[in-house]
């Protein structure tokens, strides 16, 4: 396994049993992966537990351990076209008023999530471009802890946030 280092602030990484991508490369044929907010390292695995194996072998220097959020592939929390779970050092606060955590480029995740679920006391808004912009689920103010499909965003969200 091959961890690089980041090419540009808040590009996301892959590396595991796929060969290392960086965000705007061809992603990778992978479809269960994990990213952490803090060090924008992605690992992702082509199953379940292949990404638990490689989440294991990754140093935890490099690898946060409080899952936040589970993107989806498909509709209504289906976890067979694969799933992207999101950690963070610490969980959320309670408060909706703050963001907790983001990822203001879903790189290879862009345009695929169809459902999610947030843990914790972690509460999930998606836009439909990087950077936070353009349309939101459930509306630019809003969170949702849970969402079994996306309306208008369904496979076109490219950033995500977390209260």
């Amino acid at each position: 396994m091959r961890l690089i280092p980041a090419l540009a602030a808040g590009a996301i990484l892959v590396a595991g049993v796929v060969p290392a991508y960086a965000t705007d490369t061809t992603p990778p044929a992978a479809d269960y992966c994990s990213v952490d907010v803090s060090t924008r390292v992605l690992v992702c695995s082509d199953s379940a537990a292949g990404l638990a194996s490689v989440r294991a072998a990754t140093p935890h220097a490099r690898l946060s351990q409080v899952l936040i959020a589970r993107l989806y592939d498909a509709a209504n929390y289906d976890t067979s076209a694969g799933y992207l779970n999101v950690y963070a050092a610490s969980g959320c606060t309670s408060s909706g008023a703050d963001v907790d955590a983001s990822l203001s480029n879903l790189g290879a995740w862009s345009d695929r999530v169809s459902s999610f679920s947030s843990y914790g006391t972690c509460a999930t808004r998606l836009w439909a471009n990087t950077g936070f912009s353009g349309a939101a689920y459930p509306s630019s103010t809003g969170w949702l802890v849970d969402g079994t499909s996306l309306g208008a965003l369904n496979n076109a969200a490219s950033s995500v946030q977390f209260s």
